[in-house]
């Protein structure tokens, strides 16, 4: 049997600005039971921004978002996986109905490059690496109800964001355009199902 994961309500740790998990993540494929309940909808999949350029640094103190000239963007490549991702998506015949989005550039294009236009944004999904002990804190509440929040039946929640931001919460830190399935549990709970790598795509059964 499959062993669950819950993520819950956390702790403060030591550490101010953490939020402690109560079960790390260990990364796994989803089952083929979850992959196939996702055309049900009810879940959130959240979607680390795709491969940056890493010549390409954030300055300190973004407050305007809009400008990418002051962030990592995507990469050409990061760029080509974000559309992938898209794809493969529309392909599996997943139900997304809302995506929102970090309004960071890397997360918002790779979210309109796999989604669309019609994309919300969220000042508090920015990235969480940079930010001060109490706006981590009101980011990572954020993040939390985006998760745990209940999703209508036939409907997908898309959460397209940064890998600390996940990483505060449950300690695992995904991967670059990995897309994480999620099931919301309410009163700040939901639990792990498993992640799908870019490149893991192609061998889902159609």
């Amino acid at each position: 049997m499959q062993r669950r994961t819950l993520i819950a309500a956390g702790c403060a740790l030591a550490l101010p600005g953490r939020a402690q998990p109560s079960s790390a993540i260990r990364e796994r494929l989803p089952s083929p039971a979850d992959l196939a309940r996702v055309r049900g909808g009810g879940l959130v999949l959240y979607v680390r921004h795709g491969l940056t350029d890493n010549s390409r640094i954030d300055q300190p103190g973004i407050t305007d978002f809009a400008d990418c000239s002051t962030q990592r963007t995507l990469s050409p490549e990061g760029r080509r996986q974000a559309e992938q991702l898209g794809a493969a998506i529309r392909r599996a015949g997943w139900p997304v109905r809302r995506v929102i989005s970090s309004p960071m550039c890397r997360s918002l294009d790779t979210a309109r490059l796999a989604f669309g236009a019609q994309v919300e944004t969220d000042p508090l999904l920015a990235y969480t690496a940079h930010l001060s002990a109490a706006q981590r804190q009101a980011a990572l509440a954020r993040t939390r109800d985006w998760l745990s929040q209940a999703v209508p039946a036939g409907e997908l929640r898309v959460v397209v964001a940064h890998g600390p931001n996940l990483s505060d919460l449950t300690d695992y830190f995904p991967p670059e355009a990995a897309t994480v399935l999620l099931r919301p549990l309410a009163n700040g709970q939901f639990e792990y199902l498993g992640t799908l790598r870019i490149e893991q795509w192609e061998s889902l059964p159609r």
